[in-house]
């Protein structure tokens, strides 16, 4: 099975765990391949998490975790309900240009 099915497939499994945030209010957190980025600019020089599994240590129930065009080496351990989001999600996937978020797993 090709990558972006797979990861398409993985998405949309996470999308069906996300609940309802918590009572402090949800946050953003940010996920770049370089270390810098911000909510609305993966290309801001706002310090970011380097790995997916870091934010979502960090995230509590009902955060956002928005991963930034890149390819991350790394077994993913979804295990909270957050919201995971890459770079291109709400774009359809008809004709679409644009950086990817690429997970690929570790060995």
């Amino acid at each position: 099975m090709r990558l972006r099915t797979q990861l398409a497939s993985a998405t949309v499994a996470v999308m069906c765990l996300v609940l309802v945030g918590s009572a402090r209010g949800a946050s953003v957190l940010v996920v770049a391949d370089d270390g810098m980025g911000s909510a609305s600019d993966c290309n801001d020089a706002t310090p970011a998490y380097t790995s997916i599994n870091a934010a979502i240590v960090a995230a509590a129930p009902g955060d956002t975790i928005r991963v930034c065009p890149g390819t991350y080496v790394e077994n993913v351990v979804l295990n909270k309900s957050v919201h995971l989001i890459g770079a291109m999600a709400g774009v359809s996937a008809c004709g679409r240009a644009g950086a990817e978020t690429i997970i690929r797993a570790a060995m």
